[in-house]
């Protein structure tokens, strides 16, 4: 819990003086997050510096080394209170340890979406659009950490790489559906057979129980597994390298984000601060 003592507007001493907020309780959440940051540190500080960047997603049987805290209840808890007194916590260390991380501002994700929530109104199980969320995430850790969008390099050049590798594979699709060969993938959108490759690769026989391609079953009817796979090596042909980051833009964007917060963290680890809530998505 909580307390925070502020004068009235109508006392003279509120024109000189603003009290800071007193935290109290909490003692064991607080001592639980202070023994894990420490054997963080501990770990980071002894890591050997490795140049060599991870190039898939990690798994449970490929992890990456880090600290995740998370924070849950109903709303109202103190949750967003609790979080702050972490980050207080942190910044307080740093004064008194020459082992100094380095700390995020409090993202508030809830304010950072504000005209943004369209991005995460998914009605029938869809995607959230990686590139639209990157962009988001992006921005807000420039701000957290007092930089710019441009200073993320990395995630700058994925970025024009992925739109190159849409625009071809646009055309692509383009050409194909004016062939007369291809004749079956006119009325069909470019999201949709997009999708359908993305499900069906690996290959499998539930390709239609795929939530992201029951939304437009009636639209794949007309798309066997052996037409998809058609389409797919027609785009790999014409795209070649770029087929990657055309069909997983988020596993692109995503790595390359990273590889940019690696090379900001090369004098002081990394620690971010995220206030979120959730989202109401659409019912199906």
């Amino acid at each position: 819990m909580s307390l925070q003592i502020r004068p009235e507007d109508n006392d003279p001493l509120s024109r000189e003086f603003e009290l800071s907020p007193i935290f109290i309780g909490r003692e064991e959440e607080q001592s639980r997050f202070e023994f894990k940051l420490n054997k963080w540190k501990e770990l980071m500080f002894i890591a050997e510096l490795n140049d060599s960047f991870i190039k898939k997603a990690p798994s449970p049987n490929d992890k990456i080394q880090g600290l995740i805290v998370l924070l849950y209840g109903r709303g109202g808890f103190g949750k967003s209170t609790l979080l702050g007194r972490y980050h207080s916590l942190v910044l307080d260390g740093n004064q008194i340890s020459s082992s100094r991380i380095q700390a995020s501002d409090i993202i508030d994700w809830e304010f950072a979406v504000e005209g943004e929530r369209g991005l995460f109104i998914l009605p029938n199980a869809g995607d959230i659009d990686a590139t639209n969320y990157y962009r988001l995430l992006c921005s807000q850790l420039a701000i957290a950490l007092d930089k710019k969008p441009k200073d993320f390099g990395e995630y700058q050049s994925a970025v024009r790489d992925i739109e190159n590798a849409r625009k071809k594979a646009h055309n692509v699709l383009d050409n194909m559906q004016k062939d007369d060969r291809y004749a079956w993938l006119r009325g069909l959108t470019v999201e949709t057979i997009t999708g359908a490759i993305r499900a069906y690769f690996p290959p499998s026989t539930t390709i239609l129980e795929n939530p992201n391609v029951k939304a437009a079953a009636s639209e794949l009817a007309v798309m066997t597994q052996e037409k998809i796979s058609l389409v797919r090596s027609k785009l790999h042909d014409k795209l070649g390298n770029q087929f990657g980051d055309y069909l997983n833009p988020s596993l692109r964007l995503g790595l390359a984000l990273g590889r940019d917060l690696y090379k900001f963290s090369k004098n002081f680890p990394l620690l971010f601060f995220f206030d979120t809530y959730e989202p109401k998505f659409c019912p199906k």
